[in-house]
């Protein structure tokens, strides 16, 4: 249909017939009985989404599907759509957003405290899905993220789907489409988002290098549209804790770390023996282990994978672990070269090991803008002063949760409470005293 000039213009554009009538055309402009010609065989597709020749030729309504967006499709009529060459933006004729700009609603559950959720979606999630309280609250830190929808086992997907999870939503918000091939992102048309963030074919099949992970401050406004569209936030990019913390440091304390070597229990002492290397007087003697000096990144996976077991993740290693000094001081962010310098370190000192005078001193020493400053790499009385934990006791810092409105309320009702009865005790006190002295 098109004229002479317009096809000449296309095959400048790089089209050719069969090309163009997929990808410009979708093959709306044939007739249904020629769809099943030789090169073009799009009926088939066209039939999963619902199609027949009487609602083609305009004779029934067009089915369900025409009135779907992308999201809302099954996986086969995602699949049936994508050989028509639609993908999200073409088939949906616009940008869909809900709220926050993503691509769809955020799952009912994921991203809720594990502690706050009812008990019958933990024991989904525990028993379908082998999260426990912290895999689940360290976002991406279980290793079913890295699989997408297909590569879940159907006991897997069963349970997903009874946290209100879809195939599409899990590859998104849990998965955010890591676990699909190349091919398979530029099939469904999400390969132009990775390639803003600095993927391409080669990096992505691990061919080359991968590009620099940057925290979500440093993407660019158009880096972090992309990344929004593979309904990454600020939470999953970071892979936020959801643990609450209401101590002086940056994340929640691992707990277990600060347990007496002979108090762990035995599977425990086992798996800090093994890849880590720790022995009963390393764990004890805290700071004297050699992996400690080491950064999360240059653990192997094996030592990762036991760190995790051990209640760490990257954010908790780096920090209450080698307090980041396995880092480069350009892999700094500001805010921590800003906490080192206020312990005496600067650039040309980090480089060559120069320790300042401020790690000579106890705890007890170090003035109260340096405890709170050391306190943002997680120092503390007893990991400062390398102490053994066969001669202290460590309470983990959580602290009394934040009142609640309604606790809030019945405080000041209760102050006020007290406070009138201190009045009137008071009063009756002084009335009394009053009488003693005209009665004399």
């Amino acid at each position: 249909e098109l004229s002479r000039t317009e096809k000449m213009y296309a095959g400048i554009l790089g089209y050719e017939r069969q090309s163009w009538h997929c990808w410009q055309n979708h093959y709306l402009s044939l007739r249904w009985i020629d769809l099943d010609n030789e090169g073009i065989q799009s009926k088939q597709w066209w039939e999963v989404l619902g199609w027949d020749i009487s609602s083609w030729n305009g004779y029934n309504d067009p089915p369900i599907s025409n009135e779907k967006y992308w999201v809302d499709l099954s996986e086969e009529e995602r699949f049936a759509a994508a050989q028509l060459c639609y993908f999200k933006r073409t088939w949906d004729e616009t940008d869909v957003y809900v709220d926050g700009g993503f691509p769809l609603d955020k799952p009912t559950y994921r991203y809720t405290n594990w502690f706050d959720l009812d008990d019958d979606v933990r024991a989904v999630a525990s028993d379908g899905l082998k999260y426990d309280s912290f895999l689940w609250n360290v976002v991406g830190l279980h290793t079913i993220e890295a699989r997408d929808w297909k590569q879940l086992t159907l006991v897997e997907q069963k349970s997903a789907k009874l946290l209100d999870f879809s195939q599409i939503s899990w590859d998104c918000w849990v998965n955010n489409f890591r676990g699909y091939s190349w091919e398979e992102l530029e099939f469904y048309g999400i390969d132009f988002f990775y390639s803003i963030l600095g993927w391409n074919y080669r990096s992505w099949a691990g061919l080359e290098e991968k590009p620099q992970k940057r925290s979500w401050e440093e993407l660019k406004e158009e880096e972090k549209d992309a990344a929004i569209q593979l309904c990454y936030s600020f939470e999953t990019w970071e892979g936020y804790d959801l643990t609450v913390n209401y101590g002086p440091f940056p994340y929640a304390m691992p707990k277990r770390r600060y347990v007496e070597w002979a108090d762990l229990p035995e599977d425990i002492q086992i798996i800090a023996n093994g890849t880590l290397r720790y022995t009963e007087e390393k764990w004890n003697n805290l700071g004297s282990a050699k992996i400690e000096t080491l950064a999360w990144d240059d653990l192997t996976d094996e030592q990762q994978s036991d760190a995790i077991d051990l209640g760490f993740y990257k954010k908790t290693w780096d920090c209450f672990q080698s307090h980041y000094r396995s880092y480069d001081w350009g892999e700094l962010t500001t805010s921590q070269q800003d906490v080192f310098r206020l312990l005496g370190w600067n650039e040309v000192s980090w480089s060559n090991d120069e320790t300042p005078s401020s790690y000579e001193k106890q705890w007890d020493r170090l003035s109260t803008k340096e405890q709170s400053v050391a306190n943002r790499i997680c120092y503390f009385e007893h990991n400062w002063d390398r102490n053994n934990l066969e001669e202290v006791e460590i309470v983990v810092v959580t602290g009394p949760p934040p009142m609640d409105t309604q606790d809030l309320d019945a405080s000041r009702k209760n102050s006020a409470k007290t406070s009138s009865e201190m009045f009137t005790t008071s009063f009756i006190a002084l009335l009394a005293v009053v009488c003693m002295i005209f009665s004399t």
